[in-house]
């Protein structure tokens, strides 16, 4: 039976305000794992105390980190003391990290890869032919480049999340910006025969910081670049949705 149950115990179990204390734990927290280590609280091991982390749900899908120490109490003579750490958050935000990293890794092979096997053919023999040894070099570079703006991508994250990285907002052009991504992204997009397209009206301003503006739009012409069909064409535009807004979109 329940002697006491705190109001984070009872958030975690979504309960309201109903009367739990002398009625039988099974009655409140219909979960079997958490059952079962209150009723194997006389087998605990030489410290007095087990822990298991445990999964709940419905109605609220939660994971917790459960300890359950033997503790006396009169006269019903042992009882069991149950600490819930709601660790939800904390595995979503580990499974966020290790996705991350999986997909970084991944984006890193791939120019990785082609560098190392472009190198891998001109050493083979393709350096002694000066048409194609050239055309070799050009990938590698540009692998090599986006292998820079790869990196550059994570350190800049890491200024993020570390609180670092410091705005520097101007009054600026945003027809300029959009512009001067389009004239970076040129000459990729004519080696897969798309088009890139600047429509942002020259009149629009606003204040924002020049270069995380340009990451903003070098991200997404980049996507574009990747997944739009071959003889394609890419957009850049914007328009004023309100007097402090701007729509801007790829």
């Amino acid at each position: 039976r329940i002697v006491l149950m705190n109001h984070a115990a009872r958030r975690i179990f979504d309960l309201s305000r109903e009367p739990v204390e002398n009625r039988p734990l099974l009655e409140i927290v219909r979960h079997k794992e958490i059952l079962d280590l209150v009723s194997g609280g006389r087998r605990m091991d030489e410290d007095g105390a087990r822990r298991r982390e445990i999964e709940i749900g419905p109605p609220v899908d939660r994971i917790l980190d459960v300890h359950a120490s033997a503790i006396a109490l009169a006269p019903a003579g042992q009882g069991v003391l149950l600490v819930l750490h709601d660790v939800t958050e904390l595995r979503r935000l580990e499974r966020v990290r290790t996705e991350f990293v999986a997909n970084v890794s991944h984006e890193l092979r791939t120019p990785l890869t082609s560098i190392r096997g472009y190198l891998e053919t001109l050493l083979d023999g393709a350096l002694e032919e000066p048409s194609n040894a050239r055309r070799f070099l050009e990938i590698a570079h540009t692998h090599a480049e986006r292998l820079s703006r790869l990196v550059d991508d994570l350190l800049q994250l890491s200024d993020i999340e570390t609180g670092k990285l410091v705005l520097k907002p101007t009054v600026l052009s945003l027809h300029e910006v959009a512009a001067e991504v389009v004239a970076f992204f040129e000459k990729l997009a004519a080696q897969k025969s798309l088009s890139l397209v600047n429509s942002v009206p020259p009149h629009i301003r606003l204040q924002a910081d020049w270069d995380r503006l340009t990451q903003i739009f070098v991200n997404l012409v980049d996507n574009a670049l990747k997944y739009t069909p071959e003889h394609g064409e890419i957009t850049l535009s914007a328009e004023h949705k309100t007097p402090q807004f701007v729509h801007v979109w790829v």
